[in-house]
């Protein structure tokens, strides 16, 4: 008998530290993919991007999923697809400037293959009434291509749960949030000006044997005729640059002509919304985190041109809606 307690209690050793790593996991998780500070603390405002009506959050590959696997079919929302450079897009404010139910399914890292992968499993739920479908030089690199939602969308419940809260940008995330309740001061980003000379060194060398992804440009053709034959309202946007980028790297290694040709394809299918190119947002440096990544005051008149209701440093190629 006694071995048999001593037993339970070796397991009990090694049970308890693992349920309490999920127990404050699921608290700090800053994609909240419990709900549990949605349903239980309603506490959203502590998670990275709310819904149009305040209630759903999504920021990562797994939580993007669940989300999309959630939609309520019977309302019409409309979609923004894209990586880090829309993600921070406020869809409350842009819902309030047209009407229309968005939800950002953006996140940082996201390949264009995964939003175009994102974009049939969402229909694929919902009929949306408009589609929102950032696309620019960076995404349609062929270096860039990466499948995680693939991989994703086929897992059990089980293998996606034990992926999600064993994924390392998620854990060190859940660990910024934890501090930030502890007091611990967070390092912020770095604004100082080299940050312009040190980004453009990393896009130089992912783009050094630039070619374009002529199979994610056809299946962009093959969305435009599907919403198109569906009556959903596309645009493709084309987010600024700054000049460090635009001039370093798109002209650089001859990118634009080739964008010009993309633009130009897209346009003949749905209005292209085209913010890239140098104009006098590129100079301004205090807007730029680094030289893809726009900060606030940006990002504010980005939402605008979005929803149309501002067309500042932005030309409309192709039918205006």
């Amino acid at each position: 008998m006694n071995t048999m307690k001593k037993l339970y209690l070796k397991l009990l050793l090694i049970i308890l530290p693992i349920i309490a790593y999920f127990i404050l996991f699921l608290a700090f998780d800053v994609n909240d993919f419990s709900g549990l500070r949605n349903s239980v603390f309603n506490n959203i405002e502590k998670t990275k991007l709310i819904a149009y009506d305040g209630t759903k959050i999504v920021d990562s590959p797994y939580s993007i999923i669940k989300y999309i696997n959630n939609l309520d079919p019977n309302i019409k929302y409309s979609f923004i697809f894209g990586d880090s450079r829309v993600n921070g897009a406020d869809v409350t404010k842009m819902s309030r400037l047209d009407g229309k139910k968005y939800i950002n399914l953006a996140f940082g890292g996201c390949s264009l293959k995964e939003s175009i992968d994102e974009f049939w499993i969402a229909i694929s739920k919902s009929k949306p009434e408009r589609v929102i479908f950032e696309v620019d030089y960076y995404s349609i690199n062929e270096e860039r291509q990466t499948d995680r939602i693939k991989q994703i969308i086929n897992m059990s419940l089980i293998q996606y749960f034990f992926d999600y809260t064993n994924n390392k940008m998620v854990i060190d995330e859940a660990l910024l949030n934890l501090g930030r309740l502890k007091g611990e001061k967070v390092q912020t980003e770095n604004l100082e000006p080299s940050r312009f000379d040190t980004y453009l060194a990393q896009i130089r060398a992912i783009c050094a044997n630039y070619k374009l992804d002529k199979e994610c440009l056809q299946s962009l053709m093959d969305i435009a005729d599907y919403c198109n034959g569906n009556k959903i309202d596309l645009m493709f946007y084309v987010p600024p640059v700054h000049k460090s980028i635009y001039t370093g790297v798109i002209s650089y290694y001859g990118i634009d002509k080739k964008m010009d040709e993309v633009k130009k394809k897209l346009s003949e299918k749905a209005p292209v919304l085209d913010m890239q190119y140098l104009s006098k947002i590129s100079n301004m440096d205090e807007l730029w985190g680094d030289g893809h990544h726009v900060l606030g005051a940006l990002m504010r008149q980005i939402e605008e041109n979005m929803t149309l209701k501002s067309k500042t440093c932005m030309r409309i190629m192709g039918r205006e809606r």
